[in-house]
């Protein structure tokens, strides 16, 4: 008999079973998700010491072979676990829990979903990704726990948010932020065709700004796009692509176009690389498209989708999507 595990922001899974392993098939809303974060998601009230046991025993495989924490999973992927009495206990743990795409001592890399602020402010005092994650982490690890977010994205935008674990830690990262260090690429989809790549570049607000994107797919009058801001800001993204004619679909302040099922702008924070600056370790975090963007990507591509979803795959643990740069500008 099949379980199913409920976490807040990443979908139900059912396990096939085999005489002694619990298999998945990868879908959608898990393509290019790390196997810690997968395992996470399955097993929320486990310790993230205890997942990395299980994929260091042997206990967990991707296609059939052993894997690391690391491994990142692609569409159609099949991973199995180790049916233990243990395991079986900890899947039918049924908890909320926010999509933690990395986690070590000093950080912890979220997938935050469209429609809930990063942290509560005069204008949004409800529920908050650092207030439901906050809540959670001293529930799973039994002490106080006190999270400093590092970046932000609007509270419509999806995607890769960094929360330090530490106000030190918090201003090591931010760091990265202030000086450029930090590489991110989102994905959107906007109203028009546009050029195959191309580089935006004029000031906001008076000061420098520039964003380069890179087209993925384009059908049913709009696009698909990565899009890399090379400077900070505010909705530097959304104001660039209005102002050259291609707003964001369903942004209403700046212009997008209304879609069905979209409450709010079509950006999702797709990809995140940096060196961290304690261990001087490269990291690449993707996160998974939410289910809304992922439905509304098929409406726009039709038979394509495979091609696009096998765009976004990692080649080599290397980002498959072009970076263009303001030297590249024609």
């Amino acid at each position: 008999m099949a379980r199913r595990v409920k976490v807040w922001l990443a979908p139900s899974l059912q396990a096939e079973y085999t005489r002694t392993m619990l298999t998945y098939q990868i879908s959608a809303t898990d393509h290019v998700r790390r196997i810690e974060n997968f395992l996470q998601n399955l097993m929320p009230a486990s310790p993230p010491s205890y997942l990395r046991k299980l994929i260091k025993g042997g206990n967990i495989s991707v296609n059939g072979q052993a894997c690391s924490p690391g491994v990142i999973l692609t569409l159609s992927d099949t991973v199995s676990i180790k049916e233990t009495a243990k395991t079986i206990n900890l899947l039918s743990i049924r908890t909320s829990a926010p999509d933690i795409l990395y986690e070590d001592d000093q950080i912890l890399i979220f997938n935050k979903p469209p429609g809930i602020p990063v942290h509560s402010t005069s204008e949004h005092c409800g529920e908050n990704l650092i207030g439901v994650a906050t809540l959670f982490l001293q529930s799973r690890d039994n002490r106080a726990t006190r999270l400093y977010p590092v970046n932000r994205l609007d509270k419509g935008t999806s995607g890769t948010v960094i929360a330090a674990r530490s106000s030190a830690f918090a201003g090591a990262f931010g760091k990265l932020y202030q000086e450029g260090l930090v590489d991110k690429c989102y994905l959107t989809m906007v109203s028009g065709k546009t050029r195959q790549d191309g580089i935006i570049d004029f000031p906001l607000d008076g000061r420098e700004a520039v964003t380069t994107y890179q087209t993925i797919f384009h059908g049913n009058g709009a696009t698909l796009l990565a899009v890399r801001p090379l400077t900070g800001r505010t909705h530097q993204i959304r104001r660039h692509l209005a102002a050259v004619n291609h707003p964001l679909i369903a942004d209403r302040r700046y212009g997008g176009k209304n879609l069905p099922g979209f409450s709010h702008e079509a950006l999702h924070a797709f990809e995140l690389s940096f060196q961290d600056p304690f261990s001087n370790a490269e990291k690449l975090i993707f996160a998974p498209l939410p289910p809304g963007f992922l439905h509304n990507m098929s409406l726009l591509a039709a038979d394509s989708m495979l091609s696009i979803l096998n765009a976004l795959t990692p080649i080599n643990g290397a980002s498959a999507l072009t970076k263009l740069s303001s030297a590249d500008k024609t």
